[in-house]
C-alpha cells in the first residue's frame, strides 16, 4: 500500500477498529517532501503499519512549524490537492495554528484540513495511537459486525468481545437499548456524535438456535491484531477435493511479522498443492487491509512472476508492483520476500476470488492482483472503495500522517478510484454462509469446474 493498511489505521472507527492499511514498510522505496523533513516510506496502502527505521529525536517543533510542516506535506504529496481549494484549506490551517499553544492544539487544525481533502482515505494518528499501531495493535472492543445484517463476522482472539463471551455469527440486535443505525459497511459500536468513544457497551444479542437474547457488556481494551491464514472455509461449507481454498486476512506488523505471514500463506499453498489442485479459491470478504507487498508476496504463486498493477499518482507517474521468484517489487525497489518461494505443480489454475462490502485497501489491491489475468474472476460484493495509495510521514512528535497519494491501477493500467464490482455479483448473505449455504462459494466453484485447468487432465 505503497500502499493502505488500506489497509488498516486508526482509519477504522468500525466496530473491530482495525489498523490502518497505511503502513510504512522499512525496505520500501523512500521519497523526500520538501526541506526540511525526514524520509518517508511508501507504504502499502489503508490499512498498514511496519515500524520505520530509527532516527535520532528531533527537537520539538513550535505549533506553527509543525503544521506548516504537515501542509507542506500534504501539498507536495497528496492525490486530491488539484482537486480540492487547497488554497483555502491551507490558509484557515495557517490562521488557527497561529493562535495554537501546544502541538497538541494542533491535531484538530490537521484533522480538519485531512478531511477537507476529501479522499476517505487520508489520515492523521495521533502519537498514543500510533505506538500502538506500530506494534499491530488498537484500543477497541475487538470484533467486526456487518451491516445492514449485523452479523458478526470476525473476532479477535483474547480481546473484549472474545472476553465477554461474543461469537462468530451473533447478531447484533441492540447498542445499549437502540438498535444500531445503518452507517456503512460495518457496524460502528460505541462511536459518539461528537467523534469520541463509549468505555462501555451493552449488546442485546441473538444466537443462531437460541430461543432467548443474550445481554453481553463490552468494555474497551487494547487488543492485538492477529492475522492467521487459514484453509478451514467457513462452517459447514465443504470445498470440492480438487480445489484449494485460503482466507486471507489484512497483515499489519514490522517487516520480520510481513515476511512471516508472506510465508505462511506460501507454506499454506505448498500444503494443499498435491497435484490435484485444478483452482484455487481465495477469499478476501473479511481482509481490511494491512501490508500490500506482504500480501503479494503470500498469494504470489497463485499469480506467477509478473506485474500485478501499481498506483498511479496526479502527474500520471506509475509505479509498478511486481512478483517474481518469492520476491515482492515496488518500481525498481525490493520490498517483501519468500526465502523458498513455492512454484505450483499445475502454473496456470484457475483463481476464484471472493469480496465483500467489508474487503477494504490493502484487501482491495490484492483483488486488483488479480484483475485482467485470463485465469482468474471475482465473486461476490463491491468492495468498500479504498482503492487508492496512500504514503506517510513521521512526524516530530511521533504522530503519523497518512496521505493518499495515488490511485491503483491493475495489469492493463486500468485505474481503481472506488468499490471494485467483482466480476459475477453474488451477494453475502453472512447469516447463509455461517449456515453453510455459502452462494459465493458456490459460483466461484461452478466457474472453476468449467475452466481449462479443471476440464483438462493433468500432465
Amino acid at each position: 500500500m505503497t500502499r493502505r493498511l488500506s489497509g488498516l489505521i486508526s482509519k477504522w472507527t468500525l466496530g473491530i477498529v482495525f489498523v490502518s492499511a497505511l503502513a510504512i514498510l522499512s525496505s520500501a522505496t523512500t521519497v523526500h517532501a520538501q526541506s526540511p523533513e525526514p524520509t518517508t516510506t511508501i507504504a502499502p496502502a489503508p490499512e498498514t503499519t511496519a515500524a520505520p527505521t530509527t532516527t535520532a529525536v528531533p527537537l520539538p517543533l513550535a505549533p506553527v512549524t509543525y503544521v506548516a510542516d504537515v501542509l507542506a506535506f500534504i501539498e507536495r504529496y497528496a492525490y486530491r490537492v488539484p482537486l480540492v481549494d487547497w488554497p483555502a484549506i491551507r490558509s484557515r490551517a495557517e490562521a488557527k495554528a497561529a493562535g495554537a499553544v501546544t502541538i497538541a492544539d494542533t491535531y484538530p487544525i490537521i484533522l480538519e484540513a485531512v478531511k477537507a481533502l476529501g479522499d476517505k482515505h487520508s489520515s492523521f494518528t495521533k502519537p498514543v495511537d500510533a505506538v500502538k499501531q506500530t506494534a499491530g495493535n488498537y484500543t477497541g472492543f475487538g470484533f467486526l459486525a456487518s451491516m445492514p445484517s449485523r452479523v458478526v463476522v470476525t473476532i479477535a482472539p483474547g480481546g473484549p468481545a472474545a472476553r465477554a463471551g461474543l461469537r462468530v455469527g451473533d447478531r447484533i440486535d441492540k447498542v445499549d437499548g437502540k438498535t444500531p443505525p445503518i452507517v456503512g459497511n460495518a457496524l460502528a459500536v460505541g462511536r459518539r456524535t461528537d467523534g469520541t468513544f463509549a468505555d462501555t457497551v451493552v449488546l442485546r444479542v441473538a444466537r443462531p438456535q437460541m430461543k432467548r437474547a443474550i445481554t453481553l457488556t463490552l468494555r474497551r481494551g487494547e487488543v492485538t491484531l492477529v492475522s492467521i491464514p487459514v484453509t478451514t472455509p467457513p462452517p459447514k461449507v465443504v470445498i470440492p477435493r480438487e480445489f484449494g481454498y485460503l482466507d486471507v486476512p489484512g497483515i499489519v506488523g514490522d517487516a520480520g511479522v510481513q515476511k512471516n505471514f508472506a510465508t505462511q500463506v506460501q507454506g499454506l499453498i505448498r500444503d494443499l498443492d498435491d497435484g490435484s489442485r485444478c483452482g484455487w479459491i481465495v477469499d478476501l470478504r473479511k481482509n481490511r487491509g494491512g501490508y500490500i507487498y506482504a500480501l503479494l508476496a503470500g498469494l504470489g504463486p497463485l499469480l506467477g512472476d509478473t506485474v500485478v498493477g501499481g498506483s498511479r499518482n496526479a502527474k500520471g507517474e506509475v509505479t509498478s508492483w511486481s512478483y517474481r521468484a518469492g520476491v515482492v517489487s515496488a518500481g525498481d525497489t525490493a520490498t517483501v520476500s519468500v526465502d523458498a518461494p513455492h512454484v505450483l505443480r499445475r502454473p496456470g489454475a484457475a483463481v476464484a476470488v471472493l469480496t465483500s462490502g467489508l474487503t477494504a485497501s490493502a484487501g482491495e489491491a490484492s483483488v486488483i492482483f488479480f484483475r485482467g489475468a485470463t485465469n482468474a474472476r471475482s465473486f461476490g460484493e463491491p468492495t468498500i472503495g479504498l482503492t487508492t495509495f496512500n504514503i506517510r510521514h513521521a512526524l516530530s512528535d511521533g504522530a503519523f500522517l497518512d496521505i493518499t497519494n495515488a490511485v491503483d491501477v491493475d495489469r492493463n493500467a486500468t485505474p481503481y478510484d472506488g468499490p471494485i464490482v467483482p466480476d459475477e455479483p453474488v451477494a453475502i448473505d453472512w447469516v447463509a454462509v455461517n449456515n453453510g449455504n455459502d452462494a459465493a462459494m458456490q459460483s466461484a466453484s461452478s466457474w472453476l469446474r468449467s475452466q481449462p485447468s479443471c476440464t483438462t487432465p493433468a500432465a
